[in-house]
């Protein structure tokens, strides 16, 4: 029983490290200057929830979309689909950015891939104004404060 737990504990830990050997010593809070938004993998936080969190932290308000697309897609392997304008905020362009991708660790435990999509609203000048998941806009308004 005890090398079985020391097996898994193993192949755990190497499954950690399977897209990248260094990712244990990555900075991942945006919140660090050593933060490096190049180096960044959807696989380094814990869903949708933090991301949830981390997202307006990269790319606040004002954010240009070259720099979204270079992050998420260049580095984080997702990809962009242009939604329909809302009725709501005529003015804005919408695109969900998403990312589905697996781990040695989920195809072991043969658990599906991992699926993540947010959207971001872009103005005429391609700046963000804001992330949304479903429903939620995730960048509070200044006047709500």
């Amino acid at each position: 029983m005890k090398q079985l737990f020391l097996l898994i504990l193993c192949v755990l830990s190497l499954s950690a490290c399977e897209n990248d050997p260094t990712s244990i010593f990555k900075v991942k809070d945006p919140a660090d200057s050593r933060f490096d938004p190049m180096k960044f993998s959807y696989l380094d936080y814990r869903g949708t929830v933090h991301l949830q969190e981390i997202f307006p932290k990269i790319f606040p308000v004002g954010t240009d979309k070259a720099f979204v697309d270079k992050v998420l897609i260049d580095a984080g392997g997702a990809f962009a689909r242009k939604r329909n304008v809302n009725p709501k905020y005529p003015d804005w362009i919408k695109y969900n950015y998403i990312y589905r991708g697996t781990t040695y660790y989920r195809k072991l435990l043969m658990l599906g891939p991992v699926t993540e999509n947010m959207g971001f609203y872009f103005d005429k000048e391609n700046k963000v104004v804001q992330i949304t998941k479903g429903p939620k806009f995730l960048i509070k308004d200044e006047k709500e404060n």
